[in-house]
């Protein structure tokens, strides 16, 4: 004898993680490029776009990524509350009555080395910060000092702002790989 049919709603099929994974957003997208990595999206740093571009060339590429680490590490090294920070070693006020402490106690290597590289950068250090720590793309720097126009497509759409001054990028880029040659492991 055969068991009876059972009238049994089917469960709902199990959705793969990965799709349900949210990817960059478009102002985010429109900042960086964005590669997979697993189920999650790896952000390409500006300084890589420019290599594999070939707009700098590999000595130049790893001296801007050794800033680039330097002043990450120095950020985080800012950030967080070590053993020398003012609110344990003066029990929480930050300062005592003779003054604050000094800056150097809680210098780390990281912080000192990146003060050392903007040093020697001198006035390229701006747009150094900019294009390595940041992620600004050459154009947005170009903008930003000389100003820009909106380009639309045929439809009217806005397509970039590009910048006003034409040789503002090229400049840029050029300064960019002289500043790269002023870094010094």
């Amino acid at each position: 004898m055969m068991g009876k049919a059972t009238n049994r709603k089917k469960q709902p099929r199990k959705t793969n993680p990965v799709d349900r994974i949210l990817g960059p957003t478009e102002a985010r997208l429109a900042h960086n490029d964005a590669r997979r990595a697993g189920m999650a999206y790896r952000m390409i740093p500006m300084i890589e776009t420019l290599l594999t571009t070939g707009q700098i060339n590999q000595r130049e590429f790893d001296a801007l990524s050794y800033y680039r680490d330097q002043a990450s590490r120095a950020e985080d090294d800012m950030a967080q509350e070590g053993t020398l920070s003012p609110s344990r070693v003066m029990g929480g006020s930050g300062s005592t009555g003779q003054g604050k402490i000094p800056a150097i106690l809680m210098a780390t290597p990281a912080i000192l080395e990146t003060a050392r590289i903007e040093r020697d950068l001198g006035s390229a250090r701006e747009l150094v910060r900019r294009v390595c720590v940041d992620d600004w793309s050459l154009s947005k720097w170009a903008v930003e000092q000389s100003g820009g126009r909106e380009r639309y497509d045929g439809k009217g759409k806005l397509v970039a702002i590009v910048p006003i001054d034409t040789k503002a990028v090229e400049r840029a880029r050029l300064q960019l790989r002289y500043a790269a040659g002023a870094i010094v492991r």
